[in-house]
């Protein structure tokens, strides 16, 4: 039994009591209402194209089954944050941000294997394979992948002016968003990658070593990263920053939370107590 094509103009959209086996082709092709759906739990595949275009799709959910996936299922699926596997057993909070950036930042579907990821016996060898590509892709240069579009023979000149700077700022923002998420969420995290992912963040600040290459500016980062605690507390324990850099930072993050402006403050001050404290017994 295939579902055949959506024409609804719905916000969410749920299948799972539907005894579909297959979602045919172009199913739901470009449309821009769904933010959220819910497919078959009886799913075996889904056809090319299916999601291809669906701007607003944010979360999407998946039965712990074997499904095969055809060509450019997620085709500019940009805002797809998660992708929730139903009656997930993995024990891994992250894991619907993990199968979303395999989908839409790592543009790996072999990663989307539900059956692997959402299974306590099997989580840890999946997220050894998602471990894999995130460092191949944190350690690939950021121009790596790259392909112009040429809409003219004049527009040469566009290609280097306009289409590489946004797929750096693209592909950065990618590297950014994933070394915060597998940190937040070091579950099996093996020590190396750990360091790898701090040094990425503590190297590309704007005093850090790899400054000149790029630097973090706030605007590449998503705004759960300046408005959630969380994140800064992974810069300071990656050590990413000094109290010295403490201005700088709430400069940079003017519109983050209260929580977060106070507990960098709360730093500055703690940091400056100590130092005083010890200057008593300096000679």
């Amino acid at each position: 039994m295939t579902y055949e094509n959506y024409t609804g103009r719905e916000t969410f959209v749920s299948l799972a009591e539907e005894p579909y086996l297959h979602i045919a082709p172009k199913a739901f092709l470009s449309c821009k209402t769904i933010e959220s759906l819910k497919l078959p739990m009886t799913l075996e595949s889904i056809g090319d194209w299916a999601f291809a275009h669906m701007h607003n799709l944010t979360d999407l959910y998946l039965p712990a089954c074997d499904i095969t996936l055809g060509k450019k299922v997620f085709l500019d699926c940009e805002n797809l944050q998660r992708i929730h596997i139903m009656d997930d057993t993995s024990g891994n909070e992250g894991l619907s941000q993990m199968l979303g950036a395999a989908v839409t930042i790592l543009k790996n579907t072999d990663l989307l294997r539900p059956h692997l990821a959402g299974h306590r016996d099997t989580h840890e060898a999946w997220l050894a394979d998602f471990d894999e590509a995130l460092k191949e892709f944190l350690v690939s240069e950021d121009n790596h992948g790259f392909e112009p579009v040429f809409y003219g023979w004049f527009n040469d000149d566009d290609v280097y002016s306009t289409q590489l700077p946004l797929y750096l700022k693209k592909k950065r923002t990618g590297k950014l968003t994933l070394a915060f998420m597998r940190l937040r969420y070091p579950l099996h995290l093996a020590d190396d990658l750990k360091a790898l992912l701090q040094t990425y963040l503590a190297d590309h600040m704007p005093w850090g070593a790899k400054a000149d290459d790029h630097t973090i500016t706030w605007d590449l980062l998503p705004s759960c990263c300046r408005n959630e605690l969380i994140y800064i507390q992974i810069l300071e324990q990656a050590g990413a920053f000094e109290t010295a850099h403490i201005p700088a930072l709430i400069d940079h993050l003017q519109d983050a939370s209260a929580e977060v402006i106070a507990y960098l403050l709360n730093l500055k001050s703690s940091s400056q107590r100590s130092n005083d404290f010890f200057e008593h017994f300096s000679l």
